[in-house]
This record gives C-alpha cells, structure tokens and sequence, in this order.
C-alpha cells in the first residue's frame, strides 16, 4: 500500500497537453512532409488507386506543388480518363508538347495501347511515333508483339531484327526468344556479322537449317568444337543434294556481305588480288560488321597493285569511318578534334529546365521518369556541353556505362568536341590499381584502359556467355593459376573484385607480349583469342606482314576486338599524354 503527499492525480490535465502538444506538432509534421516531398508522394500513390475523378483531383494538386510537372499530371489524368473522347483529345495534345521528351513519348504509348484496343488502324502510327521520340526495346517489343497478334509476321520480324540485328544493348531477352520466323531471323543476321544474336535468336529452335547456322555462328566464333557438332546435326537432318538437282528454293537471291566476305577467303586462298580489290570494296559500301575490314584490305592491295584509283576510293570509306584504327594505319593520322568549351553560366540556363523537371520527378520517387528526363535530354542535345551534363548527372545516379555510351555515340556523331566531352566518353576508373599494375608489369596503362573499356565498360560485376568474370574479362582458369602462385585470392567470387581483376589482366598481357617480342596487336589478338589460335593464323602462308595477319585472323569477333582496343588506346594516348604512357623500363 502506497501513500503520501503527492495528492490524487488529474488525468485531465494530462489530455490537455497531449492534445495541445498534437495541435502544435501535427500541423509542423504535415508542413515538413508537403515540404520534403512526403505529402505529394502520398498524393501520387493514393492516384494511382482512386477513381479517375479522384486521381484528377489529387494529380492538380502535385501539379500545384511541381509546377513543372503540370504536363505529366496532364499525361497521368488522360491516361486514367481512357477511353473519353477529351482524354483522347488530351493526350494528343500532349504528344506535342516537349516533343523530345518523355510526356510525349508516353502521350503516343497510351494512344498506341488504346488503339489497339478498339482495334484501330492509328495504333501502329502510335507506336512508331513513340519510338520516334524513345527508341526504347521495351516499346519496339510491345509493338512487334502486337505485330504478331494481328498476323503481320514480316512486320514484326522487322522490329525484332531492328533490336537484335543493331548491336542494341538494351535488347530484352524476350526479343530474342520469341521472334517469330527464329531461322530466318538467324539467316539476317549471321549475314551482318552478329554471331552471337544468331546463337540467342535460335535458343530452343530444333528445325534442322537452326544447326546449319548454329554451325556457320560457332565456326566464326572459333569455336570449332561445337561448329562440328552442329554439322554434324546439320548433315544429317538435311537430304544429299543429288547432281543435277536444282538449288534449293532458299538460296539467296542477291549476295549478302557473309556471301561476299566467304568469297574473299576464297580469292585469298588463291591470292587473287586483283579480283580481290573490287570485291572489298563492294562489301566496304554495304553495312555490315565487315565494311571496316574490307575497306582497309582494299587500300593495302591496291597500294600494292599500284592501283591508283581503287585506293582513292578505299581511303574515302575508311574516312568516312573516322575516328577508327584501320584509318589511322593506312594515314597515321587520328582527327581528335579538340575544341573549347561553352561558358558554364550559358550551360546552367540550357539545363536549367530539364534539371528542374528531374528533381521534382525524383522528389515524387519516380526515378526512372527522371532517368528518361536526363537521357533524351542527353540524345536530343545539340550542344555538347548540355549533353556532357547530363551524362555526367546519369553517372551520378548510378547509370555509369550509360554515361560514357551516350558521351561515345555523341563523338560518333559529331567528333568536334570539348575535351570533358572526350573525357567522359574515355575516363581513368581504378586509376590506382590500373597505375599499379601497368608498371609492375610494363604495360601501358592506355592499353589496360582501353582494353578494360571493351572487355567490360568498367562495369566489375559482368559475366561473360564463357564465364569471363570483372573488369579485364578473367576466366576462372587464369584465376587458378595467378591463385597458385599466391599472387590473388583463390576464393570464387574474388576475381569479381577491382584489384585483383586488374592485377590479372595486367599479367596475362605481359605474357602476351612477351610471347609476341613486344608486338601488341598479336598480343591483343590474344587476349581475346588465346594464344594458339594466333600462333596458327602467323603460321599461313598467305601473311607476309602484319596487314595480312588483320585479314587472315579467323575469328570476327577478334579483329573487332582488336580494332577497338588500339582505337581506345590511341583515344587515351591522344587525351592524356605521358599519364597513359608506357612506365620506364
């Protein structure tokens, strides 16, 4: 039993101030969350499950907090109106509006999906005009489905070949597996050059002509193995061709650039030079992974036939490929055109509106709205400058390989450029551990760069189709044997991490290179290849200097490798001078 002085207690005192502590706190709480971005978050979810009326109300309301964002709420209210005559009406006003920009390429994807619904012929108009403005895969995908819904399979292998046959590398993996007509897709592109989209374009095919490619993807690849199984498959599920017998109705009827390009090997076998020239430069016009290849075989072989005019006209398709390696051997001469930059304070003013409609995007927690923002403000800029800060805003939030394909496919464009723009597109990252290493082993750090650009866009996570792990591209088995010497860690998921990553590739190169007596391309070449298929292709009697080696390499992949790789270094080289060079020996 208690008692004392303290008195009997007044509950109601203490109600009173609870409930003047809420009256003043409640209003400041709701003041902080409208002013951080809570309120209209919570305005943005509770539209997305309201009635349209509703959704309405509440999308004027963010509009009201974001004024930049009042055509979005226009765009979000239409497309919750649908199927209304005035929604229509709406979203074909905005698909006017900022006509590079995200709200009209939704506008055109709402009106394409609700087209397709009363099954008008406006829909496929929509979607391409969505594309027009974002050459998104995931649209292009949603239009060549759609395509095969309404019967149209030549139009809708025309959006499937658009993205696998164009190198995209935001194809989705759903393109390459449900493509319809997967043989005939295969045909297209085994013709181009993109041998591995052929292997994923026939994934799970079991027609017998799918091994016949399956075999032609595998033997240019070099891997012979598997190109021998696949013929074996091939000739055996396909009928003896009987003399006399006419071609099969499936041959071609025009030569493609694989056509041209298998009869080159032929005439080269024969050293048929003069034949050899004419035939380059016809596949050196037609757009293919070859034309770089066969543009510079056509100047070397004319310049030795003394064939004047024919070398005129392969150094004007080589130009027209500039900045490129193969150019820069036949001139020695790399146009990296440097030029000054715009003043800051004029870049603010022409970003200003695009930065502002970003940050109120990711103030409603819509971040990949405001990644659309940054991008096609980026793809659409005319001023380098602008597009260099958007990139630069993409790397900031986490779009790192994004950044640097948007600074690279901008100089592809336009190679007159400020130098950050140069930059961007050819950055130092893991400088420390890349200078380490360059000069434990003797290598140029510009070549380790270069090389890690193309092995993996600097991204340390990615795997390869063969298991190559990291940033320089490590197979386990090198793991293994640097692990033995004790030179990395052995454990699996080691190689994944920078230092150790580039530590290997630093010493695999300088094995190369010793091998090759300090000859790069051959060491190049075999970094990609390995060294015994390089040590075959020096072995044919047809190489008499290092111009017939590009030629005679069997493999594509390796003579795409290689021209990218001295591309980049020379890239580096030009940018950064003494800081890339080769370390004192």
């Amino acid at each position: 039993m208690s008692g004392g002085k303290g008195g009997r207690r007044r509950p109601w005192i203490w109600a009173l101030a609870i409930t003047l502590a809420l009256t003043v706190a409640l209003p400041a709480v709701g003041l902080a969350c409208y002013r951080y971005g809570a309120w209209p978050r919570l305005a943005l979810a509770r539209a997305r499950e309201a009635s349209p009326h509703q959704a309405a109300r509440l999308y004027a309301l963010i509009a009201r907090r974001y004024p930049v964002l009042e055509p979005y709420a226009a765009l979000w209210t239409a497309e919750r109106a649908l199927p209304g005559a005035e929604a229509v009406r709406t979203l074909h006003d905005l698909a006017q509006y900022l006509p590079d920009g995200p709200v009209a390429s939704g506008a055109h994807v709402a009106l394409a999906r609700y087209y397709a619904r009363i099954e008008s012929p406006e829909t496929v108009n929509e979607y391409q005009a969505a594309l027009t403005v974002d050459d998104r895969a995931d649209i292009r995908l949603e239009l060549a489905r759609y395509l095969e819904e309404q019967a149209s399979p030549s139009g809708a292998y025309g959006q499937y070949l658009r993205l696998l046959g164009d190198g995209r590398d935001d194809a989705l993996p759903g393109a390459r597996r449900t493509a319809p007509g997967p043989v005939a897709l295969a045909q297209e592109l085994l013709n181009r050059g993109y041998l591995h989209d052929v292997l994923d374009v026939l994934y799970g095919a079991d027609e017998c002509q799918a091994s016949c490619l399956r075999a032609e993807a595998y033997r240019g690849l070099g891997q012979d193995d598997d190109a021998e199984a696949m013929d074996a498959t091939c000739a055996a599920c396909t009928p003896p061709q009987v003399e006399g017998d006419a071609a099969p109705s499936s041959a071609p009827s025009s030569e493609t650039p694989l056509d041209l390009w298998n009869q080159s090997w032929e005439l080269e076998d024969a050293a048929d030079y003069a034949a050899l020239v004419p035939l380059y430069l016809r596949l050196a016009a037609l757009d293919s992974v070859y034309a770089d290849d066969a543009a510079y075989r056509a100047l070397m072989l004319a310049r030795r036939l003394d064939d004047g005019s024919s070398a005129e006209r392969a150094e004007r398709l080589l130009a027209a490929r500039q900045p490129n390696w193969l150019a820069y051997r036949a001139t020695g001469e790399l146009p990296l055109c440097l030029r000054a930059d715009r003043p800051a304070e004029a870049v603010e003013v022409l970003a200003a509106p695009v930065m502002a409609r970003v940050e109120a995007l990711e103030a409603l927690g819509l971040a990949e709205v405001a990644h659309q923002e940054l991008r096609l403000a980026a793809l659409n800029s005319e001023t380098p400058e602008v597009l260099q800060r958007m990139a630069q805003e993409l790397l900031a939030r986490g779009y790192t390989t994004e950044a640097w394909s948007l600074a690279r496919a901008y100089l592809q464009r336009e190679p007159c450029a400020p130098r950050a723009m140069w930059e961007l597109a050819y950055p130092r990252p893991y400088a420390d551990d890349v200078l380490r290493e360059a000069e434990a082993y003797r290598v140029e750090p510009a070549l380790l760069w270069a090389m890690m650009l193309e092995e993996s866009a600097y991204q340390p996570e990615i795997v390869s189709r063969a298991g190559a792990r990291g940033l320089m591209q490590i197979m386990p088995a090198t793991q293994g044997e640097c692990c033995a010497d004790g030179r990395v860690p052995c454990a699996p998921g080691a190689s994944f991490a920078p230092a150790p990553n580039i530590h290997m590739g630093a010493w695999a190169l300088r094995e190369y290179l010793s091998h090759y007596g300090e000859e790069m391309g051959p060491a190049v070449m075999a970094y990609n290849a390995g060294p015994g298929n390089v040590d075959e292709w020096l072995q044919d009697p047809n190489i008499h200097d290092r111009d017939d080696l590009l030629r005679m390499a069997w493999f594509g992949e390796t003579r795409e490798y290689l021209e990218r790789v001295m591309l980049g270094r020379l890239v580096y080289q030009a940018l950064y001078g003494d800081a890339v060079a080769a370390p004192a020996p």
